[in-house]
């Protein structure tokens, strides 16, 4: 699968003053895809202010719709939600998993399995460096790793 373009970030860097040459030399970006952004957000009338706080996927989107035309058939978890759960007493990934699937019934959507729900909010702790903090009183508890 081939590399997205990172479209906030060549507007922002053109934003900053610098040249379409720079910005592909510098970012080691092709000449050809950082032009593309700089004349569709010309045609578009999208400026660097309008896009700052849009999520990377819908911006992606919004400039090259042909490239992200595949059907989303699954109803994909909202794992922050799922991240805050976790911290309460007694919440596992399992118990959420049903919570999930039972939701998307009642919707009338496919979920995703246990095992891509796991590996999803895996990938989703990895990408926003998060962790979780286990707070005990000192000496009340010992927790070891096993091999």
């Amino acid at each position: 699968m081939a590399n997205r373009i990172n479209v906030k970030l060549i507007l922002a860097l053109k934003a900053s003053g610098l040249s379409q040459n720079m910005i592909a030399s510098t970012r080691h970006f092709s000449k050809s895809s950082v032009s593309t952004v700089v004349n569709i957000a010309k045609e578009k009338g999208i400026s660097y202010d309008d896009i700052r706080d849009m999520n990377d996927d819908v911006l992606y989107h919004m400039f090259f719709p042909e490239k992200t035309t595949t059907e989303q058939i699954y109803q994909l978890p909202d794992y922050e939600w799922v991240h805050q759960e976790l911290k309460k007493v007694g919440v596992t990934l399992k118990l959420l998993h049903r919570e999930y699937r039972d939701k998307c019934k009642t919707e009338g959507t496919l979920a995703v399995g246990y095992s891509k729900f796991c590996d999803d909010y895996g990938t989703f702790v990895r990408t926003k460096d998060i962790t979780n903090h286990l707070e005990h009183k000192p000496g009340h508890r010992c927790e070891v790793d096993q091999p």
